[in-house]
């Protein structure tokens, strides 16, 4: 599938999306993106991760979309949306509104197919 916002793709059992996406600032782009991922979702995998690597802002929006992801995972009776290579502004973020507590953030992505 062609992808503008992500790059997706199989390893280990797992579908690893690459955000492409250097700050999810306009809305749209989080709603492409959203949409993006939601195709990509419906591949057979046993787990969802999302690197981050490239990607140094979250806006609520993009957020709110990557928590809607990890409904759709665990409604598919898969394990939480890991992420990994989250930038430390992000992190902290996710920190202080505590969806650290949903998301597995990890380091790196050998981690996150591990765990």
């Amino acid at each position: 599938m062609e992808y503008r916002h992500i790059e997706a793709r199989e390893e280990e059992g797992a579908l690893v999306i690459t955000l492409l996406t250097d700050k999810f600032l306009d809305d749209a782009v989080c709603d492409e993106t959203a949409e993006e991922i939601e195709r990509a979702q419906k591949e057979p995998h046993g787990l969802l991760v999302v690197d981050c690597w490239k990607t140094t802002f979250f806006s609520s929006t993009i957020i709110g979309k990557l928590i809607t992801a990890d409904k759709r995972e665990v409604a598919q009776g898969n394990k939480n949306v890991a992420l990994c290579h989250v930038d430390p502004r992000i992190g902290e973020v996710l920190a202080i509104t505590k969806l650290n507590k949903l998301f597995r953030v990890v380091e790196t992505l050998e981690i996150a197919l591990r765990d």
